[in-house]
């Protein structure tokens, strides 16, 4: 990863850690394809002291989970969703307007109700948080097969979305 230095910068490569057999499965793995497949990263990459960097680009793709470009649609209204609510007869997308969380609230009083930004796994227990992350790539139209470059791509143009957005 390139870097000025700088933690809000934007890095201009995809981070791959280090292929030190004390990183376990994620040595020689990309961070960006694992921050949208394996939740497990999240907690484990601030066990590693060997990589500073990776904190850092952790950094930026958690800056760039909180307004990610989502293309599923409002069950309702057809706006772009915002939320992922979980119901006894499966997934529904919705929007903020309150008429169709009013509807939602309405049709389904057991539900469930999450934020579609990458915080939101922390949401779910860890059985859940692939099965989240899995939902995230199919909201954001990922491939299932995530290269590193689609991942870095995807995260950078997140990014700078948040940056315009704040």
């Amino acid at each position: 990863m390139k870097s000025n230095g700088a933690a809000s910068s934007t890095p201009q490569a995809p981070f791959y850690f280090p292929d030190l057999k004390h990183l376990g499965m994620f040595a020689g793995k990309c961070l960006d394809v694992l921050a949208l497949t394996e939740p497990k990263i999240f907690t484990a990459i601030k066990k590693f002291d060997c990589c500073p960097e990776a904190l850092q680009h952790l950094d930026f793709i958690s800056a760039a989970g909180e307004n990610l470009p989502v293309k599923s649609i409002c069950t309702y209204c057809g706006h772009p969703a915002q939320f992922v609510a979980f119901t006894a007869l499966g997934k529904l997308w919705c929007c903020a307007d309150k008429d169709c969380l009013d509807v939602l609230q309405d049709q389904y009083k057991e539900h469930s109700l999450y934020d579609l930004k990458l915080s939101s796994v922390y949401m779910f227990e860890e059985d859940y948080q692939k099965e989240f992350l899995t939902i995230l790539r199919l909201v954001c139209g990922l491939p299932q097969n995530l290269k590193p470059g689609t991942a870095f791509q995807f995260w950078k143009d997140s990014y700078q979305k948040s940056l315009v957005s704040a």
